[in-house]
């Protein structure tokens, strides 16, 4: 090694040697007040630059600082953040500085949890069977997805000891329709037919619906008139944001769709959604006076052709059966901590019925 070179690395060394004498050294321990311990991976921060370091597991630090005045922040998550002004460095000394830091004492308020128990899932019912002291069946908005139920009465069919008359009125343990009730969330809804004492199951959409429960048994909060079932509907509850849905079935039966000898006739333009447009209104008025045809008053020809001439059915091509259903619901926030919301909900069905060799008005004249 020549003496040049050896002379490079001393002068090196040296020089060094100068510039760290130029820093001076801030070291220290950090100390957690509530355990008296140190306090390890904690925060030293020269404020003001992105100098700064950790304490280590001893809750040891180091900082090398340029000579002059600083102001120096000490932090950890969970603690207490503190700052001293007027820390000194001078050149080639150590500056000692212990701290100590003690947890944040702010106390959370009150925090209350609300939640709602889920009450269209099979969990939800059994635990609604095994908790009521009647005889309870019932089924949920989640046994209505698996067997595909668009509308009530076709979903509780299935319910032990019920059973659906007509499509749409619903009988308990195979008691007539007097012995059978129908609420709507626990309160008496009257049905549609003076006749009949439930309302038409077929009205309500599955997809607006929790739970049904079908009672069985009496007790004191059941309606008095409880005779022999009760019919709970238990609808879902507003929804938080805006929600539509909508719902298409169809059924099909080789024996009753698209025969093309299906009987109808020509009806009025609403007949499709079940009410008359005026066509079958009287086209005379009920105190016309109407000529005998003895009278040979053409009038009674003026008034003869008012009237449809068509008196024969027609034979068409039945469709499939088809049920529509469409949903919406929504809240609003009204102020004071209230809300107001709506639940929606309209449906369609049609459907196509064929008897072969029917024969109806069928009158013989005796001897």
């Amino acid at each position: 090694m020549s003496n040049k070179f050896i002379l490079f690395i001393i002068m090196v060394v040296l020089t060094s040697k100068v510039m760290m004498a130029q820093k001076g050294e801030m070291v220290g321990t950090l100390i957690d007040t509530e355990f008296n311990d140190v306090l390890p991976f904690a925060n030293v921060l020269v404020k003001g630059t992105s100098i700064g370091t950790t304490s280590d597991f001893e809750g040891k630090y180091t900082l090398s600082l340029d000579p002059g005045v600083y102001t120096v922040q000490f932090s950890f998550v969970g603690y207490e953040t503190k700052e001293v002004t007027n820390v000194t460095i001078k050149a080639g000394e150590v500056f000692e500085l212990d701290m100590h830091l003690s947890p944040l004492s702010n106390e959370l308020e009150e925090v209350v949890v609300k939640a709602q128990t889920a009450k269209n899932t099979e969990a939800s019912m059994l635990n609604v069977q095994r908790k009521s002291v009647n005889l309870l069946d019932g089924m949920s908005a989640q046994s209505f997805k698996k067997i595909g139920a668009s509308d009530l009465a076709s979903a509780v069919k299935s319910v032990p000891g019920v059973s659906v008359v007509g499509g749409k009125y619903v009988y308990v343990r195979g008691l007539g329709d007097r012995y059978t009730k129908s609420t709507l969330n626990g309160i008496d809804i009257p049905g549609l037919d003076p006749d009949r004492n439930t309302i038409q199951m077929d009205l309500f959409p599955t997809n607006i619906i929790d739970n049904t429960q079908i009672i069985k048994s009496s007790t004191a909060n059941l309606p008095a008139d409880f005779t022999g079932g009760v019919v709970n509907i238990v609808t879902k509850d507003f929804p938080n944001k805006k929600e539509f849905s909508i719902g298409v079935s169809g059924t099909y039966n080789p024996d009753m769709h698209f025969n093309s000898n299906f009987l109808s006739y020509k009806g009025s333009s609403t007949d499709l959604f079940g009410f008359d447009d005026g066509k079958r209104n009287l086209p005379i008025h009920r105190n016309q006076y109407i000529p005998t045809p003895s009278d040979n008053n053409p009038l009674l020809t003026t008034l003869t052709q008012q009237f449809n001439p068509e008196m024969q059915a027609k034979t068409e091509n039945s469709m499939m059966d088809m049920s529509l259903n469409f949903t919406a619901g929504n809240q609003y926030d009204i102020g004071d901590d209230k809300r107001i919301g709506y639940l929606a909900a309209a449906s369609y069905k049609n459907k196509y019925i064929f008897y072969e060799n029917y024969q109806t008005g069928i009158y013989r004249r005796s001897a």
